[in-house]
């Protein structure tokens, strides 16, 4: 192991987009929702998720998923 050492800039602080909220959002849904399912099941879970909260299907939209929405928001 050498003793070279490169420093770098530290990150830059950007806005968060309205967009990676979203998706930051969904994961959290998606979590909450769907852990302990298997193969299918969970594909269909995760679908439904993204339907209902990407606003393509509002008849996906289950208490559970809008229960997981709102606490993951907060």
């Amino acid at each position: 192991m050498s003793p070279w050492v490169k420093f770098r800039k530290p990150l830059r602080d950007y806005p968060e987009t309205d967009q990676q909220k979203k998706v930051k959002v969904t994961g959290h849904v998606i979590g909450k929702v769907c852990t302990g399912k298997k193969k299918e099941e969970f594909y269909a879970c995760r679908s439904d998720v993204l339907a209902c909260l990407f606003g393509k299907d509002d008849a996906k939209c289950s208490i559970e998923i809008l229960n997981a929405k709102e606490e993951a928001k907060q």
